[in-house]
């Protein structure tokens, strides 16, 4: 295993964070956040848009960086993977490790930085929802 697959290892009380999130995230009113700065100004001009993460994808975001789940790695090219392009199939994610969760959140939320609304989509698509699951499944299998 290299010094990436070690770091990149995921401790029971890790997924046990990420497990923590799901029952939230599956309420009928969980949202990504909103696009802002639609509104046309008084002047007639208009505000580049952004996205605005909701609380909840903000504690999200937060507990991910603070959880040691964002890691440096070269997430780009991994994206490029054909292991990257199966885990947002749900059958495959299914059967994700630990791992590949991490990346998979870790490319996410970079990728935000440099495309507003990745995370929404994401969010949309039901990729964030199957990662929590995932990480739910594989901390109820870690010993404590």
């Amino acid at each position: 295993m290299s010094r990436e697959e070690v770091q990149l290892e995921r401790s029971p009380a890790q997924l046990a964070l990420l497990a923590g999130f799901l029952a939230r995230f599956e309420q009928p009113d969980a949202i990504p956040g909103q696009w802002m700065g639609l509104e046309p100004r008084a002047d007639g001009t208009q505000q580049m848009p952004w996205f605005q993460f909701s609380p909840l994808m903000d504690e999200f975001q937060r507990a991910l960086h603070d959880g040691g789940w964002i890691e440096a790695f070269d997430w780009p090219a991994w994206l490029a993977t054909e292991e990257a392009i199966s885990l947002h199939d749900p059958d495959a994610l299914e059967n994700a490790t630990a791992m590949q969760i991490g990346r998979l959140l870790t490319a996410l939320f970079r990728q935000e930085r440099f495309s507003e609304g990745n995370v929404a989509a994401a969010f949309e698509a039901g990729l964030i929802l199957g990662i929590l699951r995932r990480a739910a499944s594989l901390s109820n299998r870690s010993p404590s």
